[in-house]
């Protein structure tokens, strides 16, 4: 545990969502300053400022750095050039905020990593632990400033991370005990597919052979085929291979583990679908089979467990048609997987209408088209990408674009029939997950809550609602 008191610490390109991660350096004893780099995207609003009773000095070249003894990098990135020699000349310490927290920790950890899927696992992971008794919390994702829960973690046997890849660029002394790396996908962020491999395989590097490290298998193989080693004790999953040490097959868990193997978990038994949260799944199942947790306890977690908002979330059925939720999704390989955990219609037709889109697009999103014309009845595209969209997607299958998600919502609803599913999935919408993330009730459960309230038929005096009375 490393002690702040007295310390001077300079937070860079610090936003809104880290205020706390301010109020908690000082609740520590440390002399806090805000940089922020002339032309990036951070903290600059006067308001917020205010609030802090902090300045925030705006930057373009050397800052005088004399008794600095560390720098935060919030990750806002557009730093300067001269200031990144400075940073990397090793001068001051410049860490992330997942560093500070490693840092200041009382406990071993487990941390999930990954492109998609890191909320749900984590928080799976607590119920399952806490479940069977092992003191647990989600510390959670310290890019929005969870430091407050580290106090707690002196009493605890594990604590939880959810690691982004741009914060283990920044890493020195980070170490898990168990590190889960659920999957990479290049497309949802501004690294290609082998800066995404280099960055991940620092989630490993201070592991020894004593540590865990659970990973899916296709990106195991990456690694390896890039000489990325990991000397830690390795458990793979995967949804599609089935040579993995967990693996998939027909909506059955399968393990294949020494003194381990054989039938885990029935899909249908377990309150989370799809294929991507089979994988979230066989993670946490690998996980407890390092901690020696009885695979009953881990049974009854996964009936139990409360699945996460927008996490592929089936919100029910108005007029026979259902509404599946998945608005955390931001990655062409998590859209995929989407597709492809909705099942047919009736003699095997297309029953899915695609609400996607936003902002910007992965150079690949060409490739899911295939799946689209196997799976999708039709696509409506909202956002700056919808024109590319549709001249990519237009071959496969028909493609609307429309200019929000709500327009989105409507012109589905509009369009689909009894049987039909509509689901809400975007490629790349930081807003939309920004919201998300501070709690705010997603676009298509307002839009789904409001067709709900309009359907409630009248029967003589007994009001019957179709969320009840008409089930896929």
């Amino acid at each position: 545990m490393e002690t702040l008191n007295n310390k001077q610490v300079v937070c860079v390109g610090l936003v809104p969502s880290q205020v706390s991660l301010i109020k908690f350096l000082g609740r520590q004893g440390a002399f806090v300053r805000c940089w922020s780099v002339q032309g990036a995207v951070g903290l600059t609003d006067d308001s917020v400022a205010k609030c802090l009773d902090i300045p925030v000095e705006t930057i373009s070249s050397f800052p005088e750095v004399s008794g600095i003894d560390i720098v935060i990098d919030c990750g806002s990135g557009c730093m300067s050039p001269e200031l990144e020699a400075l940073f990397r000349s090793g001068k001051i310490p410049v860490i992330s905020p997942l560093e500070l927290g490693f840092r200041l920790s009382y406990c071993l950890n487990i941390s999930v990593s990954g492109a998609y899927g890191k909320s749900t696992t984590s928080t799976l992971l607590e119920h399952c632990l806490n479940l069977s008794k092992l003191k647990t919390l989600l510390i959670g994702d310290l890019d929005y400033a969870n430091f407050d829960r580290l106090r707690e973690s002196r009493d605890l046997d594990f604590a939880i991370f959810n690691v982004s890849l741009s914060q283990l660029a920044q890493t020195r002394q980070f170490h898990s005990s168990i590190a889960v790396l659920l999957n990479l996908a290049a497309d949802s962020t501004e690294m290609d597919s082998q800066d995404c491999q280099l960055q991940a395989s620092r989630l490993f590097e201070q592991q020894q052979q004593f540590d865990w490290a659970v990973i899916q298998s296709e990106v195991l193989a990456g690694l390896k085929a890039r000489n990325l080693r990991i000397s830690s004790k390795i458990i793979t999953f995967s949804a599609e291979n089935r040579n993995a040490d967990i693996y998939y097959d027909r909506g059955v868990l399968w393990s294949r583990i020494p003194d381990w193997s054989g039938f885990l978990v029935d899909m249908d038994e377990c309150s989370l679908g799809g294929i991507h949260h089979a994988e979230n799944i066989m993670a946490c199942l690998a996980v407890c089979k390092i901690l020696h947790i009885p695979l009953d306890f881990v049974r009854e977690a996964l009936r139990s467990f409360q699945p996460l908002p927008s996490r592929f979330e089936t919100l029910g059925t108005v007029k026979g048609v259902q509404y599946i939720d998945d608005g955390c999704s931001m990655s062409l390989d998590s859209l995929h997987k989407s597709i492809m955990s909705v099942p047919h219609g009736k003699e095997y037709q297309n029953t899915l209408w695609l609400v996607t889109g936003g902002d910007s697009l992965p150079p690949n999103y060409h490739d899911i088209g295939p799946l689209l014309s196997q799976k999708v009845k039709g696509a409506i595209v909202f956002g700056a990408s919808q024109q590319d969209l549709r001249s990519g997607w237009s071959l496969f299958t028909p493609c609307i674009g429309v200019d929000s998600p709500k327009t989105a919502f409507d012109n589905a609803t509009g369009s689909a029939v009894e049987g039909d599913v509509i689901l809400y999935s975007p490629l790349y919408n930081p807003v939309g997950l920004e919201r998300l993330k501070n709690r705010e009730v997603s676009p298509l459960r307002l839009h789904f809550e409001t067709l709900r309230r309009q359907s409630v038929i009248e029967y003589g005096h007994r009001r019957v609602d179709p969320l009840k009375s008409s089930p896929l």
